[in-house]
């Protein structure tokens, strides 16, 4: 019986996957049209520097992504970003080679203005890049390697010192290592203001005529975001104070506990409570442990193994949905504390919820990215993904079997059962794929905004704090929605929706950049794929939900405070890192109460706006040291606002 059992299961299971192959809708894929690579060919005296001067316009660990944006702008009044090179070649025996150490290297022309700002984009997936800027006579302007974790691609950004004929060498990291690559050369300034209509200009340009600033504060952080682009940070920071009030110090309600290990450390009733607990569970007393735990709990939030030992108790008194409430508070009150996070997953492993057992682990690892136990908590996210993969293949192949069969031999593919173990049969192809097949899904339901300086924008902005987060095994992408609605949402896999009313409602670039990082925060942390793996559609296959459904309650639903937390984290410290002010988030979440409230048509209503989130992103600025008086960029945004209410009509 067991043996026909199995052979019945193989037999459906290889139905189900034929079917399901041939009838999930194929994944449009983004390719970037070929440019033919020509590069200078004529051998050059090139040497590498010893130790690499980063020469950046923002400061943080800045490293070239995959970009599809190919389009040269025309010079305009309106233009924002122009593409000054762009070309697609191959590193290879033949090529020039620089005598230092031998490695190969091609190199392109390209004309460039004083004091034009520019970005440069290398990347591979062939070889670790490595790429200089050098002017007409061969001076070195700038170069660099990596600096990304898990990452060969390299990035400049530059403010170029004349007019002048520029050249990019595309070099190997490594002197055997060839493949293919792609550059891109990208300005990244205005148009020169008129001086003798500087006055005016910035009137004309301040757009936004909700914003928070008066026309002296916009005209202020004007020249403060142009000092700091020069790099002349001291004389910005005087002005960006000038704007930005101080935080209210509050030290008696800060958001971060200090955690504490050691039970001598605890005030005298907290010892008291600690050791009525320890007698108790020697006892065998269940009512002395938990009242003991839970007084601690309270009293004494800061003692870690109280937390620990509490989600224990529960576990050996049969209650693991109360010690699993108990550990994801704990985890959201000490993010980075591994002990938590290792009690939270093997919690989440005896109760086999592998998947949850597997994000939680790479939450922290994305969370403490420089913790030395980092690879640690990767290895065991994947391993309990694996199990996780496991289990759902034979919840599919069962339930086609009970459920599900009599779809397959009618050949009514639109049934509720056939389109359930559909979801999850894409389910287990990953966050990715999940992604960009809800994400064709939305751009075909949406109205999309396809104005090239507007979506450049947002995707600039994107990606480049995107490639900061952790997950380059993604493919980001960033779409406009034309909505009123001060709104934004991401979908598993990185794929990033922004209503055209958060880009009119935000203040600035960095607020803007501050919504983008949480939502990319909430892709990187699975947020998303974790909702649909919570659902009782794969908690009981049986449970059939309309897979056309989870285009609205995907994103309909809101985060957990804990969800909420991470993204926070992870949002505010690429920002900060990238170079913009580290209060973009909290600024951005200010604006929202401020203006909304909790109102069910904003991104309050998913997205809890409050005082004491605003108090806690400020704790979180001030605890990691951020820099709050750093690019603001109300100037590149005010015009960005102008463009959008031309196009919707607003």
């Amino acid at each position: 019986m067991k043996l026909l059992r199995n052979s019945l299961l193989t037999l459906f299971g290889c139905i189900l996957f034929t079917s399901t192959s041939l009838l999930l809708p194929n994944l449009i894929l983004s390719i970037s049209p070929s440019v033919a690579a020509t590069p200078t060919t004529k051998s050059q005296n090139i040497h590498k520097s010893p130790i690499f001067q980063h020469h950046k316009l923002f400061q943080g660990e800045n490293v070239g992504n995959k970009l599809e944006d190919t389009t040269n702008f025309t010079k305009s009044k309106s233009q924002i970003v122009a593409t000054l090179l762009q070309k697609q070649g191959n590193l290879k025996s033949g090529d020039s080679v620089i005598t230092d150490d031998g490695s190969l290297y091609d190199q392109y022309k390209f004309s460039g203005s004083k004091n034009q700002s520019i970005k440069i984009y290398l990347e591979s997936q062939d070889f670790d890049t490595y790429v200089m800027l050098l002017d007409a006579e061969g001076n070195k302007l700038a170069e660099n390697d990596d600096q990304g974790e898990d990452s060969s691609n390299s990035f400049l950004h530059v403010t170029l010192p004349k007019q002048n004929t520029y050249r990019v060498v595309v070099n190997s990291y490594q002197p055997q290592n060839q493949g293919k690559y792609n550059l891109r050369v990208v300005e990244d300034n205005l148009d020169e203001l008129p001086e003798n209509d500087f006055k005016d200009y910035l009137i004309s340009a301040n757009t936004n005529k909700s914003s928070q600033y008066s026309q002296k504060e916009f005209e202020t952080l004007v020249k403060a975001d142009r000092l700091y682009q020069q790099g002349k940070r001291t004389e910005s920071e005087k002005l960006y104070r000038q704007v930005k009030k101080p935080f209210a110090k509050d030290s008696k309600n800060s958001n971060f506990l200090e955690p504490i290990t050691d039970p001598e450390q605890l005030s005298p009733g907290g010892k008291v409570s600690w050791r009525n607990a320890q007698a108790g569970l020697q006892q065998g007393l269940k009512s002395k442990i938990f009242v003991s735990l839970q007084l601690l709990s309270e009293k004494n939030p800061e003692f870690v193994p109280g937390h620990i030992l509490l989600a224990q108790a529960l576990e050996t008194y049969n209650k693991p949905k109360e010690a699993r409430e108990v550990l994801e508070r704990a985890s959201s009150l000490f993010p980075y504390n591994p002990d938590v996070a290792k009690a939270r997953i093997k919690t989440l492993e005896a109760d086999e919820q592998w998947l949850e057992a597997s994000i939680a682990a790479r939450q922290f690892a994305i969370v403490n990215s420089k913790h030395s136990e980092k690879a640690e908590f990767v290895n065991i996210a994947d391993k309990n993904f694996g199990r996780f993969r496991g289990d759902l293949n034979n919840q599919i192949i069962t339930t086609t079997i009970l459920g599900g069969l009599g779809g397959f031999l009618t050949g009514d593919f639109k049934s509720s059962a056939f389109q359930s173990v559909q979801l999850a049969q894409l389910m287990l192809k990953g966050e990715s794929a999940m992604g960009a097949q809800f994400a064709n899904g939305y751009k075909q339901k949406l109205p999309l905004v396809e104005d090239e300086i507007v979506q450049s924008y947002i995707n600039t902005i994107g990606q480049d704090i995107a490639k900061l987060m952790g997950r380059s095994e993604f493919n980001y992408e960033f779409y406009v929605v034309q909505d009123d609605s001060l709104n934004a949402f991401a979908l598993p896999g990185g794929k990033v929706f922004i209503n055209t009313g958060s880009i009119l409602n935000t203040n600035s670039e960095a607020e803007l950049a501050g919504l983008i990082g949480h939502e990319v925060g909430h892709a990187v942390l699975s947020h998303g794929y974790q909702r649909i793996a919570n659902d009782s559609l794969l908690a009981n296959l049986k449970a059939v939900i309309p897979f056309g459904n989870f285009f609205t309650t995907l994103v309909s639903r809101d985060y957990s405070r804990g969800n909420e937390r991470q993204s926070d984290i992870i949002g505010s410290r690429a920002i900060a890192s990238y170079g913009y002010a580290a209060d973009g988030l909290r600024g951005f979440m200010q604006t929202l109460q401020e203006r909304y409230g909790s109102s069910s048509q904003s991104y309050a209503s998913t997205h809890p706006s409050s005082q004491e989130r605003v108090r806690y992103l400020e704790d979180l600025i001030t605890r990691n040291g951020y820099n709050r008086y750093a690019f603001e960029g109300v100037e590149k945004h005010s015009l960005i606002q102008k463009r959008v209410r031309e196009l919707t009509g607003k």
